[in-house]
């Protein structure tokens, strides 16, 4: 069997969330199309899986160009599906990513591949809490009670969609607005509603579902996750210790995310005026680990010393990060409680620093988790680059857990189990 490597030392470089495949070769021996929300993941995997220097998997994006072009003479519409590819024997598509198994045939290969989790989303300015349980929030996707949340979904067919509805005990169907008539899943011009869209959210009372890995990847600014029935939707990457101290920037800020110490020494003795460094208060825990790792001795009048630091900030507070060149010390296990509304959360519009390439943050298992498979054609279940790529604990994939929590998935010891069953993903789903 031909060798396939999976490059965890990439994680150093920042993956995109989500793109159809870039680089060379323009055509790769496996392309795939399907769920919008494990896009990110599988590109991830895509970009990192070469054999001798040449990248084998080609996954594309659900939203973009009306066509892709994933072989020679084969540009079919982005929408087009492998179940749809082996029916007309083009030869367009090998794989489906999905985070649903179809039951219903056996011309699939199932491939499980770890597990990701959809909460709901409100603006940042909403009066909405970020606490709700399913109890309160299934009578208002049945229009039971029709406030104070005007509930969003997106289009049908959406597995961030569908898996939100399982949360609530609420069966998906192409007329769930017609029976449910105060949830809207098109916009105010009647378009769909794509997933993961922040856009959407356009009125403080407007709650839509999402996608807790899209969101930790992309950061959308002005938008909250809330968690459901009390249970945290994020933690810290396992492989990070909790009381590491990182660093908050801005969203928008070209400040690097891999900082070593000797450049956070030369940053904090305003050595460098591209920086804005900020500290909490004198005394705070944060502020003197921090200082003591870059080797920087703490005391009252720090700023007289080196006067380009601001230090009347609460420890905790993200808040003041307000300017594309402001850095503040941050502990990675607030950051998580926060996003997990546990404290108040005060690190809206800000992104935490990496740790040795690793980001800190990553999913959880709890309300709203779906499992995440490949689906390949039955005839493709002994090809060598499934096999080497996906299949069993020791496939390229299932071995670079580091890069399934980087997309803020949850990785699972039953990665590469392969099972039986159709091959189209969506198949379950009420066709009218």
């Amino acid at each position: 069997m031909r060798r396939v490597l999976l490059a965890a030392l990439l994680l150093l470089i920042p993956l995109p969330a989500a793109a159809d495949p870039t680089g060379p070769p323009v055509y790769r021996e496996l392309a795939g199309t399907g769920d919008g929300s494990t896009a990110g993941l599988f590109n991830a995997i895509a970009e990192t899986t070469t054999r001798r220097g040449v990248k084998l998997i080609g996954s594309y994006d659900t939203t973009g160009s009306p066509t892709i072009t994933t072989k020679p003479n084969c540009t079919v519409p982005r929408s087009y599906t492998v179940h749809e590819s082996v029916a007309a024997k083009d030869g367009c598509l090998q794989f489906a990513r999905t985070s649903e198994f179809d039951s219903h045939g056996t011309d699939g290969l199932n491939i499980f591949i770890g597990y990701g989790v959809v909460t709901y989303a409100v603006s940042h300015d909403s009066p909405t809490s970020r606490i709700l349980h399913s109890q309160y929030l299934a009578p208002r996707y049945r229009c039971e009670i029709t406030s104070p949340i005007k509930p969003l979904l997106p289009r049908y067919g959406s597995s961030v969609r569908t898996n939100f509805l399982h949360t609530l005990w609420i069966e998906d169907s192409p007329t769930l607005t017609t029976r449910y008539p105060c949830i809207k899943d098109t916009d105010d011009d009647g378009r769909p509603l794509e997933e993961n869209d922040p856009s959407a959210l356009n009125d403080p009372d407007k709650l839509i579902p999402f996608s807790v890995p899209v969101y930790l990847t992309r950061t959308p600014t002005g938008v909250d996750l809330g968690r459901i029935d009390e249970v945290p939707i994020v933690r810290v990457d396992p492989s990070v210790p909790t009381d590491t101290i990182g660093y908050v920037t801005k969203q928008s800020s070209p400040i690097s995310q891999d900082l070593d110490d000797v450049t956070l020494r030369s940053v904090y003795t305003c050595e460098r005026n591209t920086y804005t460094p900020l500290l909490p208060h004198y005394g705070a825990l944060v502020r003197s680990a921090f200082l003591r790792r870059i080797g920087i001795q703490d005391n009252a009048d720090l700023t007289t010393r080196y006067p380009c630091l601001r230090d009347d900030i609460e420890a905790y507070d993200a808040a003041p990060v307000t300017r594309d060149t402001d850095i503040l010390p941050f502990d990675v296990q607030t950051y998580s409680d926060q996003l997990n509304t546990i404290y108040d959360d005060t690190r809206a519009g800000t992104r935490i620093s990496r740790v040795n390439g690793i980001p800190p943050i990553t999913g959880k298992l709890g309300p709203g988790q779906h499992l995440v498979f490949v689906v390949v054609p039955r005839a493709l279940e002994r090809n060598s680059t499934v096999v080497s790529t996906f299949i069993g604990p020791q496939s390229a994939a299932c071995r670079n857990v580091a890069l399934i929590r980087a997309q803020g998935f949850i990785d699972s010891p039953g990665c590469g189990r392969a099972e039986v069953g159709g091959l189209n993903p969506r198949g379950d789903l009420p066709s009218g």
